[in-house]
Parts: structure tokens; C-alpha cells; sequence
């Protein structure tokens, strides 16, 4: 759609049971607007923060991992390459995936280190593209990095 920052903002009134819930919507003036809609906990960004915050097996490799890519990410594109290399990985494209490459492989690392499987810590990374119409009253928080 646009590609621009929506707006977050939070439910007011109490019409629908989801007052104080927050949400996307498209940050376009008003009559340049599309329909995009998204609660804001149907997004990657709040998924990644649950799983950072669990205390099951899935919440540690969440956080080994974030440590892991935390520190690739300071890496320039040819150190990312070595180490990408030395893992047996493809080693060569753009950073975002040389560093997509790498993270799995710390993930699979990891899982396999503490007895999990994959099937157990792998997820689609992609949330529900969720429209819908929105009638409660709502006022704005902030943009943010959900693009429309």
C-alpha cells in the first residue's frame, strides 16, 4: 500500500469490550487513507516481546538468539560473510540476508543444544494482515514502524 509508518492509537470507549486496546491504522490524511487495521499485539514486534519475556524453553532460545543477532548485527557485510562461511552458509547477498541466514542457524544452534526441535521454535514471522472496520473511539499514540 503506501509504505508509510501507520499511526498507533488506543481504544477509548468501552463500546465493543476493547477500550485501552491499541491498534494500527493507516497515518494518511484523512481523505488519502486506505483500510489498513491491526491490533497491535497481532504484530511480529509483539510476538518476539512475549517470547523474549517466557520462561519456557521457547522464551530462552528467543533470548540466546536476540543476544546472538544483537551482536551480528554490529557486523559489516564482509565480517557477516566470514562468518557466514565458516558455518558451511551461503555467504554472499545483501546483509539483511546474510544475517536472515545466520540467525536461523544460531536458532537451529541453539534449539539443538538445549534438545528442542526446530518444529518447536520456528514460526512464520509474518502476522495476520488483519481489515476490519473499527467503530470504537480511538485517540492517536504514536507512528510507528508498521508499514501499511
Amino acid at each position: 500500500r503506501h509504505q508509510r509508518p501507520c499511526k498507533l492509537l488506543v481504544v477509548k470507549k468501552n463500546t465493543s469490550g476493547n477500550k485501552g486496546r491499541k491498534f494500527y491504522v493507516c497515518s494518511m490524511p484523512k481523505g488519502d487513507q486506505c483500510d489498513f487495521f491491526q491490533w497491535e499485539e497481532d504484530t511480529v514486534e509483539a510476538a518476539k516481546r512475549e517470547l523474549l519475556h517466557s520462561s519456557s524453553h521457547s522464551g530462552f532460545i528467543a533470548r540466546q538468539v536476540a543476544g546472538h543477532v544483537d551482536r551480528l548485527k554490529t557486523l559489516t557485510l564482509p565480517e557477516l560473510r566470514e562468518e557466514a562461511k565458516k558455518r558451511g552458509l551461503h555467504h554472499t547477498g545483501k546483509k539483511q540476508s546474510v544475517l536472515a541466514r545466520l540467525s536461523v542457524w544460531v536458532r537451529d544452534a541453539i534449539s539443538a543444544s538445549v534438545g528442542v526441535s526446530n518444529s518447536d521454535t520456528s514460526t512464520s514471522g509474518e502476522p495476520d494482515q488483519g481489515e476490519g472496520q473499527h467503530d470504537d473511539e480511538s485517540s492517536e499514540d504514536e507512528l510507528l514502524l508498521v508499514d501499511d
